[in-house]
Parts: structure tokens; sequence; C-alpha cells
């Protein structure tokens, strides 16, 4: 008598924490098939015989047979995916203890032989060898053409850790895995309303990858929701593993430099994003999510901004601001300067540029881009390469475009310093590094040839690329152009906090948004 109300609370107990991880399915609705090739037949050993076809040659694919009162029963597994003891106690046990069952054993399996709220049917076949892929517990009864799919997920899986970028002083230090419903409730901690959504979508032809769609309904724009799933279900790939395999299919503008579709693995960073009517999208295998839409002064905010006093905070966007116009167009300008209009120099300093370019055998052009070049390549070994050997780059690295490239008359000492100062400019805008890696060639470029009037040619092209960029119907510069004084309140400076979080502002109520604005009950 102890040991079976033992087993029942440990029961109760695996179906309480499985709750927490995975949300429970509504609909209990058998799924119809789409063709008659794609039905589940009523004869169990017919569907014994398509599952080992399908399986032929996995060593682990496994199948348990019961019986239940005369009535054949197949349990399908694959080793690996399924957590073995949830499955033993809240499947296998409920099974093989039953003692009277009055009702058809199907029925009795839906009503009381499953002690697991997150289970679903379906008459599709394909749809089990979904489910089955992705974890999932398959039950089959002879002389039933549906289905029985049971949440029995138990894969290995990262834990919840700190992220490996934008690390902040203060505020969380949680960061997403690769497990999508280990993620989604990182989030569901963070706003706790009935108004968040999220919808599951299937992406890849072959990959079936898990997608979630996650947004507050009170806030969202339906327009902006409308447009996301009409781009997703444009999505035709064979596999998809990173959520930078959807990118160009969100993207409205894929020849800019710039990016209108952002990432974090930051579940605060997310959070505060679709509560200001963003959409999230969360993808499993990768801790990465986007965030649509993302606009260009969000590449400049950090969760720190909000820990620390408005005055503090303001400074540090101007130098974040700053840093992005020294790491793209320094070198330029540098080269500009010092090659063509060498007059518009200081004496002094343009005797010392003078004094060491005539100890390098190339002209300053070359020599600028062959030290950067230099640092990209030192930077990708790095990236590539174990840490255990991250210091043998350093080393090389200081022996390349450090002291012995100078004293070896390679490069010039004003080179490295602007390349230094360049190359740690970039640090305070991560988001940006793409970004200012191809900036930063062109200006060099244009400034080498064509001297300042290029520098100032290539600043327009790019101030007319990020204007005409239009973010899902909203403008990537809002609300510095189009202009709002309400709106600049968090942008470049930053006002005291009572006056920020007074009052949350949606993306769709952004100058220029061509979404339809708040109502004044979602405000």
């Amino acid at each position: 008598m102890k040991k079976s109300i033992y087993s029942r609370i440990k029961n109760i107990i695996s179906e309480v924490k499985y709750k927490e991880e995975t949300p429970p399915v509504v609909d209990k609705k058998p799924k119809e098939p789409d063709s008659p090739q794609d039905a589940i037949s009523t004869s169990l050993q017919d569907n014994l015989a398509k599952m080992a076809k399908l399986y032929e040659n996995s060593n682990e694919y496994f199948v348990k047979h019961l019986n239940i009162q005369g009535t054949e029963i197949a349990v399908f597994i694959l080793d690996g995916m399924v957590d073995k003891e949830l499955l033993a106690r809240a499947v296998l046990l409920p099974l093989t203890e039953q003692k009277n069952v009055e009702e058809p054993v199907y029925d009795w399996i839906i009503h009381s032989g499953i002690n697991i709220v997150d289970f679903e049917t379906t008459k599709k076949f394909s749809e089990l060898s979904d489910k089955m892929q992705s974890g999932f517990t398959i039950i089959l009864v002879d002389g039933k053409d549906i289905g029985i799919t049971i949440g029995t997920q138990g894969y290995a899986k990262r834990p919840v850790g700190e992220t490996s970028s934008r690390n902040v002083v203060r505020g969380s230090q949680e960061g997403f895995s690769e497990v999508v419903f280990q993620n989604i409730p990182l989030l569901r901690r963070r706003l706790k309303t009935p108004h968040f959504k999220t919808e599951m979508l299937s992406v890849g032809r072959t990959s079936h990858t898990k997608l979630c769609l996650c947004y507050l309904d009170d806030v969202v724009s339906e327009e902006l929701l409308k447009d996301v799933k009409k781009r997703l279900d444009r999505v035709d790939l064979d596999v998809v593993l990173d959520t930078a395999y959807l990118q160009p299919y969100l993207e409205k503008n894929p020849l800019s430099v710039f990016e209108d579709v952002g990432t974090t693995e930051r579940p605060d960073v997310l959070a505060a994003e679709l509560s200001e009517g963003r959409i999230g999208l969360i993808l499993d295998g990768t801790p990465f999510a986007l965030i649509v839409p993302h606009l260009f002064n969000e590449n400049f905010q950090s969760m720190d901004d909000y820990t620390h006093k408005y005055f503090y905070s303001t400074f540090i966007r101007i130098l974040r601001y700053l840093s992005f116009f020294i790491s793209t167009a320094l070198p330029g300008l540098f080269v500009a300067l010092g090659a063509l209009q060498y007059q518009m120099l200081p004496l002094g300093l343009l005797l010392q540029i003078m004094q060491a370019e005539t100890q390098t055998p190339l002209p300053l052009l070359y020599e600028a881009l062959g030290i950067y070049v230099a640092y990209e390549i030192l930077r990708e070994a790095g990236m590539n390469l174990p840490k255990t050997m991250g210091h043998a780059i350093s080393i090389v690295g200081a022996l390349v475009i450090g002291q012995a490239a100078v004293e070896a008359g390679i490069v010039g000492a004003p080179t490295v310093i602007v390349l230094s100062i360049t190359v740690i400019s970039s640090f305070l805008t991560p988001d940006l590094f793409q970004t200012t890696t191809i900036l930063r060639f062109a200006y060099i470029i244009l400034g080498g040839t064509i001297g300042l009037y290029g520098v100032a040619l290539l600043t327009l092209v790019v101030a007319i690329n990020m204007t005409s960029i239009n973010s899902f119907g909203i403008p990537y510069t809002s609300p510095i152009s189009p202009f709002g004084l309400k709106e600049m309140r968090d942008v470049i400076f930053k006002a005291p906090e009572r006056k920020v979080n007074s009052r949350t502002m949606h993306v769709q109520d952004l100058p220029g948004s061509e979404l339809s604005k708040s109502t004044p009950q979602t405000k």
C-alpha cells in the first residue's frame, strides 16, 4: 500500500515537473492526414512494418509490445531522445500495472492510462515520425487509426549558463541554451502575463527544426505579426541549423551592410523588446534569438544603461556612437590626410608621420590595407583555434603588427596606433562588428585614392542607405530620422529613470511607422 502511494506521488511530481518545462497542449483532437498514404492504418502490424521500414538500420529505434486485456499496443521511442525514467514511471508503469479496463483500451489510455499532460493525437503517420524524432513517445493501438504522442523529451542539453556576449556588470547573468523548450520558461519568468504568447512552427523540409514565435498580443501590431509569418512561410530550405538561416528571409534589404534583424542570447533583453511590441524568434539548436524589427539605435544600448545613473548612461552611449565613427572612418581619414591632404595636418604631427613613412617600403594606402588584412587574419584564426592555443595568437600578433614590425621598418608607428584605436573602438559596438569591418576597408580605399572627398562621399552613401531601410514598416533610423522628441528620451541621451520607465514606447508608435498605432487600452 505504501509502495503504491509512493509511486503515485512520484508520478504526480514528474508530471508537474514536465508541465513547467513544456507548455501543455490544449488541442487533443486527432489531426487529419493530408493524403491516404500518410494515414495511420487500423492494423497494428501494418503500422509496425511501415515504422520498421522507415527506421531501417537505425540503432536508436526501439519498440515495446504490450497486451492490455487482449488488445495489442506498441510503444515507440528513439533512444537518447527521451527521459527513460519519466517514460518508465509515467507511461510504461501505468500501462503494465493496469487491473481492469472496462472501456476500450484506446479511450482508457487517453483518459487515465497516461500520467503526463503533454500529449496529442493524430492520424498523420508523418507527424508521428516528426514527434518521435523530437523526443516524444509514440503509442499505437491495434484496431485504431489514431496515434498518441507523449512528451517525454530527455535528450542531452546544456544547462542555463552565462552569456558569451553582451556581458553586464549588474542584472541577470542568464543566457539562452540550445533547447527551445528550456528557453521559453526563461521568458515566462520575466513576463508573467497571459498576454505572453508562443506559437510553435516547424522550418526545414528535412530538419523539421522547431521555431518558437514569441510576442505580447496586447501590444504587438497585427500587421507586423502577419508580415513575419508570411515571410517565414517563404522559407524554402532543407535544413535549418541556426537563426542565421532565417535572416535572409526576414531582411527586406539584403544588400545593405546594416542588419534590420537583431540577435540576442539574453532573456532579459528579449523580454524588454517584446514589451515594446516586437517579435522574438527562438530556434531549437541555437542560443541566439532573433528580434524584429531591429533599429539602428539599439546597437548602442545595453542592459547596464538601465542599472546606472542616467547621466553616466548618457556619457557611455555618446562614447559608443563616437566609437562607431572611429572604428569605421578613422583609418580612412588617416590615410586621406597622410597621403593626399597632408597640408591640413598640424606641422608637428605631419613631421612625425613623414618621418615614420620614409622608413617603410610601401605607400600609406597599401600599408594600411596590409596591416588591417593581417589583423583580420589573426582575429579569424583566434576564433577558430582551440582556447588552449589562444596565447599563441597573441604572441604572433604582437610580432606581426606590434613593436617588432615597426622596428623592422615594415609598418609605421602612427599606422599601428591608429589600428589599435580603431580595433578597441569596435569592441564598444559588438553588434555592428561586421558592418564596421566592411566600412573600414571601404573608407581606407576611397580615402587613399580620392582623399577627403571619398570619405565624405562614402559617409553620404552610408547615411542614405541607413535612412532608406524600412524594417517591417518602421524606419531603421527612427526616432533620429524621422525625428521624434518624446521618443528620443532613450536613444542618444538617456532621460532620468522615472521618466523613461513611466511609459513603454511601442515600435508601431515611432515616427514614420507604417503600422497601425497602439490603441489607448494597450498603452
